[in-house]
Order: structure tokens, then C-alpha cells, then sequence
């Protein structure tokens, strides 16, 4: 049997929703509340079926957490352009969507934000980073209601062995290999939970088969997204050889046929060199040379 990816958010979404236990467990791990959680309720429990390979569809998963407020959980493994403002826009609908007509603004709950990333948001930010809105000079909160979790689980190869932090365990969780996650569930009863719920997931016929579709249109994504990043690439090459053979033929006259398919033929490295000493060159043969 081969181990579902947890890190993949259809994977997640079902992991976390079927397993109330394990979903408490993340949000205490993460979260500092005031207080024990004393109600938990899913407010989207399923997954939207006619979409699934739908790869912008967000399966994140929001939980009410009764006096609390509400925690949005997500898995996010690409930062992709507009990603943290995709975020911030998230919390924001989720705060005002506790307002009815008429509603005082008094009876708004704190609305939490967990993001579980695969890329780095910052280099040199910890693991588990909290973002807060805060006055810049004395740091004082200028409210409870925002708060943004990111756990960056690139990071968690680099935390040392000793740190058996609640959070740090769900980032091993999260990464770790089979044999690995045998060894974490051995010292921790919640991660053992953790472990058999991912094992009876993989064995689910329809879990894989929801994963498999999922894997494989993210893949395509990715696919198309690096063809579309490679093609804009290679059109500023292109322009950019371009550019250069008409300054050098202003500069020394008209290229040789061989000149204009070096240029033309050159990498971005190269023609940046090439650019920065052509206002000193004595000759092409002497700039193509560099």
C-alpha cells in the first residue's frame, strides 16, 4: 500500500474532517486560545465533488470554535503571486461574514488564519511565525481579532531533535516517511493517531482515487504554469538578442551571418555580459569573445 501524501490538500481536507479528535489537536497545537475548547463544528465538512480537479478551488478547512471564534486551516505547498493576499482576503471575508444586519460590532469572535505552507514565506523567519496587527514602535496589538499563523515545513528538517514542540510534531507529521512517522507516532499517542488515521485513509478505495485525480491535475498545473513561466523566458531572450544586434550593428555596421546566430543563439547570462561591455568593445570579434 502506498501512504497517501498529507501534504496534499484534498489529503488534508479528508484527514482533518473525518478525524475530530486529530482536528482539535492541530488547532490547540497551534493556536494559544484563552481557554479549552469546549465546542468544535465543521462549517464545511465536504468536498465539492464537481470541482475536485478544479485546482483553483481552496480546500481549506474552517472550524467554529464556539467563544473562540473561527480558525481557516490551510494547506498550501506553491506561493504563487498574490498568494498572501489571497490569504488576507480569506480572513477578511471570513471576519465580516460573522455580521449580520443590524449585528454590533461587539459581538465579533477572533477569526484565526493556519497556514500550512510548503514554500517559504521568509528566509529567516522560524518554523511557526505569528502575524498580528500591532503598533510599529511599542508592538502594542491594536486588536485581539487577527491573527495569522504560517508553518513553514521546509523548516522543520532544520528544528533540532530535542524540540518536541505540539506544532513541531504535526510539521514531522506532515513530511516525514513512513518509517519516520512510525518512529514519531512511538512516543506521541496523538501522532499515533495521526498515523493510522493517514493508513486507514490510503486504504480507501475512493481516497485515492479523489487523491490520484487531485495529484494529477495539480501536476498538469505545475506543468503548464513552468511551460507558460519557460515561453515568457525565452520572448525576453529573444528580445533582449534582438536588442543587442541592433546596437552592435549602430556601433560596427551590419553582422556577419555567424555574429547574428551567435547573439541570436546566446543565453540570458551571456547577452547581460555582453550588453554591459559593448559600450567599450573595440570590435564584435572582440565583444563575442568576452
Amino acid at each position: 500500500m502506498e501512504t497517501l501524501d498529507p501534504k496534499l490538500d484534498v489529503v488534508f481536507k479528508m484527514l482533518l474532517t473525518r478525524n475530530e479528535p486529530l482536528l482539535r489537536a492541530m488547532i490547540e497545537a497551534v493556536l494559544t486560545l484563552p481557554g479549552p475548547i469546549t465546542s468544535l463544528r465543521i462549517l464545511n465538512p465536504d468536498l465539492p465533488k464537481d470541482q475536485i480537479d478544479d485546482k483553483s478551488v481552496i480546500l481549506d478547512v474552517r472550524v467554529e470554535l464556539g467563544a473562540h471564534g473561527v480558525v481557516d486551516i490551510e494547506m498550501q505547498t506553491r506561493m504563487l503571486p498574490g498568494t498572501t493576499s489571497r490569504f488576507l482576503y480569506y480572513w477578511a471575508r471570513e471576519y465580516a461574514n460573522q455580521l449580520g444586519t443590524g449585528d454590533s460590532y461587539t459581538t465579533l469572535h477572533p477569526v484565526y488564519s493556519v497556514l500550512w505552507l510548503g514554500d517559504n514565506l521568509h528566509k529567516d523567519t522560524p518554523f511557526h511565525s505569528r502575524y498580528r496587527v500591532a503598533e510599529a514602535t511599542k508592538g502594542r496589538l491594536f486588536s485581539d481579532n487577527l491573527q495569522i499563523h504560517t508553518l513553514e515545513l521546509k523548516k522543520v528538517a532544520e528544528l533540532p531533535a530535542s524540540n518536541q514542540d505540539a506544532d513541531v510534531d504535526w510539521g514531522r507529521f506532515l513530511t516525514a516517511t513512513d518509517e519516520e512517522r512510525k518512529l514519531l507516532a512511538s512516543r506521541s499517542p496523538i501522532m499515533k493517531t495521526a498515523v493510522d488515521a493517514l493508513t486507514n485513509l490510503s486504504l480507501d478505495p475512493e481516497a485515492q482515487r479523489i487523491a490520484w485525480e487531485r495529484d494529477r491535475n495539480e501536476r498538469a498545473a505545475r506543468h503548464m504554469m513552468g511551460s507558460a513561466i519557460q515561453e515568457v523566458r525565452e520572448e525576453g531572450r529573444r528580445e533582449k538578442a534582438a536588442m543587442l544586434a541592433q546596437l552592435l550593428t549602430r556601433k560596427f555596421g551590419p553582422l556577419a551571418e555567424a555574429q547574428r546566430e551567435r547573439v541570436e543563439g546566446a543565453d540570458g547570462a551571456t547577452l547581460k555580459r555582453w550588453f554591459d561591455a559593448s559600450f567599450d568593445a573595440a570590435s564584435i570579434d572582440d565583444l563575442l569573445r568576452l
